[in-house]
């Protein structure tokens, strides 16, 4: 056999990566220049190929062009603690984009999610939304913190289908349309969701940062900008940002991995879609409590905007009038009842809109899971016992339960949802 011979067995035989994952704690990731690092057993070891559980890896060719825009690590490096990473990161935001200490704080720690993002427990979806040209400065500073930052005009999933596997860059968007982005956010949002392309079962999960004019609903971390006059970040400085913090990100990659995906973070006094930024950003926080505590405080406003906006809609209102009547004993709600007390409160707060027995039947139904049934009088709903259980969650996730001494509905409720000062938890 020659030595050429040689070298093309001794290639097949290798498999082509971009990164790996393994659940004992290794980890694989491509660098700079063709090379990979490999964390094993506490020590880092890069080279141009690396062997892990009796198999050689070699990192993925990438378009000179794709390499250059996704800004790869050198190197993995140290950062010391985590609080030390997240001050610094904090530190860059708030200088190069003028941000307040919690926005920066939650950006921050947006930028460190993204280099465990399939390992989070729900999709990462960043919203920075404002006037154009507020976002200038941060989706500049953002492509140098993110993992494998790829700035895109529209997002196709056939083009992102066609990339590396596993490459799952942190895809940055400005203001796309609507249907184009909603595409994308179903396909790649949710790390379980999966694609058919040319007949191949297709992964394209990545983190997602969409700027737009308004905010976007949830699950997206939605965070106004205010104009600034910071300049652009120019080429050279993007590359000495990139070079200054990659390394130390890359590092928190490779060490923290299985703990973030084993994370039991939580925020239970937190409304839904608060919760669940609250969990997906603490995971990327595990092992540090104090910087968790940090994350909870940043999130209590959009925690109560969450609650103050649900707790103004139509449906808070006829779950009001829901509550009332199951204190009253009723054994049964008229729709047309329920219409008169939400129309009531609607002239109250000076809102211009009037909603017929059916618009609000169509609430009960469709935004409450509540169904009203067809009597001689006019449709009605049962307060049987499962349902005033349910209109007293539905009362307190839309922040309107106003407990009742003796009721033991409101007594199960309070059990069950911790208070604000029980929000912090984690494994």
């Amino acid at each position: 056999m020659t030595v050429s011979e040689a070298k093309q067995g001794e290639q097949s035989n290798q498999i082509t990566t971009t990164g790996k994952l393994f659940p004992d704690g290794s980890a694989i990731d491509q660098l700079r220049g063709r090379q990979l690092v490999l964390w094993q057993q506490g020590h880092a070891h890069i080279g141009s190929t690396v062997d892990c559980g009796g198999r050689t890896y070699a990192p993925a060719i990438f378009d000179s062009n794709l390499e250059q825009v996704l800004h790869l690590p050198a190197g993995a490096e140290d950062p010391g603690c985590a609080a030390d990473l997240i001050a610094d990161l904090r530190e860059a935001l708030r200088t190069h984009v003028g941000l307040d200490q919690d926005s920066a704080l939650l950006f921050a720690i947006s930028s460190l999610a993204t280099w465990v993002a399939e390992c989070l427990p729900g999709p990462l979806l960043m919203n920075p939304w404002g006037p154009p040209g507020t976002e200038t400065a941060l989706l500049d500073l953002l492509g140098c913190l993110c993992r494998r930052a790829l700035r895109l005009a529209e997002p196709a999933l056939h083009e992102l289908a066609r990339l590396p596997a596993g490459l799952a860059p942190t895809v940055i968007l400005t203001r796309p349309s609507e249907r184009a982005f909603r595409r994308l956010f179903a396909a790649a949002g949710d790390p379980d969701t999966y694609l058919l392309s040319g007949g191949d079962v297709v992964h394209v999960h990545c983190p997602i940062i969409v700027c737009t004019q308004k905010p976007v609903p949830p699950p997206a971390l939605s965070v106004p900008l205010l104009p600034a006059a910071m300049p652009r970040i120019t080429k050279s400085e993007a590359q000495a940002l990139a070079d200054r913090f990659q390394p130390r990100l890359e590092h928190h990659r490779l060490v923290n991995h299985l703990h973030v995906a084993n994370s039991q973070f939580d925020a239970p006094g937190f409304c839904p879609e608060a919760r669940l930024l609250a969990r997906v950003l603490g995971a990327a926080l595990e092992g540090a409590p104090d910087l968790q505590a940090d994350l909870i405080q940043a999130l209590g406003s959009v925690d109560q905007q969450h609650k103050t906006g649900k707790s103004q809609t139509p449906a808070a209102l006829a779950l009001e009038t829901l509550l009332a009547l199951s204190h009253a004993k009723c054994l049964v709600a008229h729709v047309g009842k329920i219409t008169d007390a939400v129309n009531g409160h609607l002239e109250t707060r000076g809102e211009n809109i009037q909603l017929s027995p059916r618009a609000v039947g169509e609430i009960l139904r469709q935004d409450l899971g509540l169904s009203a049934r067809r009597r001689p009088q006019g449709y009605e709903l049962a307060l049987d016992l499962n349902t005033q259980r349910r209109v007293h969650r539905l009362a307190a996730d839309h922040n309107v339960l106003q407990p009742v001494a003796g009721c033991p509905r409101c007594e199960e409720v309070s059990v069950s949802i911790p208070t604000e000062n029980q929000s912090v938890s984690g494994a």
